[in-house]
């Protein structure tokens, strides 16, 4: 698919009755989700081995949002390859894709899940149905068709952080919360 939309447009020609956000909905839901089990069937088969090797791991891009269940349900590790912006799921960020900015403390938290809710449930309600209704089919666990992490790739570290202000929202690098935190050499004059 090209930036422009052009392939996703002469694949899906109703594409062009669409603009803004719902052409995106449109998107998530036709171009993503609808693919999600004719992938996942392939990849059951490569991790059966009948590509002619076995794979050890998952490793999946974001658009993928089976990549989790695909995974638990073959009971290995997997992770998320961040390929395009910051689209990681925690509570201390707010979702990707509505210009909310970081913010710490409890209102944060508070406003974080309300913006959940209202993306998962209202903007993207018709990708989230058809994806659960996918989940249901397979019996995997039903969750929002949005990139999830993986416990195998990202730690979550609770270090008081002062570039934030509070606790490091978990996970705004998987690189660096998967290495452990190691304080750095005091300078001198006693700082960091």
């Amino acid at each position: 698919m090209s930036g422009d939309g052009v392939q996703a447009s002469r694949h899906f020609p109703e594409r062009l009755q669409k603009n803004g956000l719902r052409q995106i909905v449109y998107d998530f839901e036709k171009i993503f989700v609808d693919s999600v089990p004719g992938m996942a069937d392939d990849l059951f088969g490569i991790l059966r081995g009948d590509a002619g090797f076995a794979a050890d791991a998952l490793l999946y891009d974001p658009t993928f949002a089976a990549g989790p269940n695909v995974g638990l349900s073959a009971g290995i590790p997997y992770a998320m390859l961040n390929i395009t912006v910051a689209a990681i799921e925690s509570p201390e960020i707010p979702p990707f894709g509505i210009g909310l900015p970081f913010r710490a403390g409890p209102l944060g938290l508070v406003r974080n899940k309300l913006a959940y809710t209202f993306v998962d449930q209202v903007v993207f309600r018709a990708p989230n149905a058809a994806y659960r209704k996918i989940c249901a089919e397979r019996g995997w666990p039903i969750r929002p068709a949005r990139p999830a992490g993986s416990p195998y790739l990202s730690r979550r570290s609770r270090r008081r952080n002062t570039r934030y202000g509070t606790s490091r929202p978990r996970c705004i690098s998987s690189a660096r919360c998967s290495l452990r935190h190691r304080r750095s050499p005091r300078r001198p004059g006693g700082t960091r």
